[in-house]
């Protein structure tokens, strides 16, 4: 049998190029699952970011709209010690929507940052109208107008950002520096804005 070298020379290239492709295909289909697997888990990371940025503040959303309730309760309550009770649920349920929720939220996003800022106005404005109407001890007062003012100025130098709620947010800085300054011994702190 007579083998045409030259036949024989393309049939050899033809096989090592069988293999080539093969080998490519391999390391092709190799990269592309590894690809997949990288995004995969990149979008399941984002995924679980997001959903628990929302259980953050859904909660937290929904334990200050309960505080809110406490407070509008107590705003028409007649009887002190009711009033009393109102006033303590506004403080406990709004200081757990900030302590477990909201204090682990990102305050880049702008909804996070105004969740944020309308808990601690809250929290600013109740703890407030605690100390005014004389419910804590000196040393729980004293510490109670210092958070106070904590808040409210952290909320005031934000008003800005959200001038939707910049005057009630002003209102509540007015009201706490008002009534905190004779509390913690301090003859004038900040100023009262119109």
């Amino acid at each position: 049998m007579n083998i045409n070298p030259e036949i024989f020379q393309y049939e050899i290239f033809r096989d090592l190029l069988y293999i080539i492709l093969a080998f490519a295909a391999v390391i092709i289909g190799a990269i592309s699952f590894f690809a997949y697997k990288l995004i995969e888990k990149r979008i399941a990371n984002q995924i679980k970011i997001l959903v628990n940025e929302t259980y953050l503040k859904t909660i937290a959303a929904t334990l200050t709209h309960v505080g809110l309730m406490c407070w509008r309760n107590y705003k028409v309550e007649h009887i002190d010690e009711i009033k009393k009770r109102h006033l303590e649920h506004s403080l406990e349920f709004t200081n757990y929507a900030y302590q477990k929720y909201a204090i682990n939220l990102k305050e880049n996003k702008k909804e996070n940052a105004e969740l944020i800022c309308v808990i601690k106005n809250n929290l600013a404005f109740y703890l407030t109208e605690g100390c005014r109407l004389g419910l804590y001890d000196r040393e729980e007062r004293e510490l109670n107008c210092k958070l106070a003012i904590d808040y409210a100025e952290y909320v005031y130098k934000r008003k800005s950002k959200f001038p939707e709620r910049a005057k009630r947010w002003i209102h509540t800085y007015n009201f706490v520096l008002f009534h905190c300054k004779d509390c913690i011994g301090l003859k004038k702190i900040g100023k009262l804005e119109e």
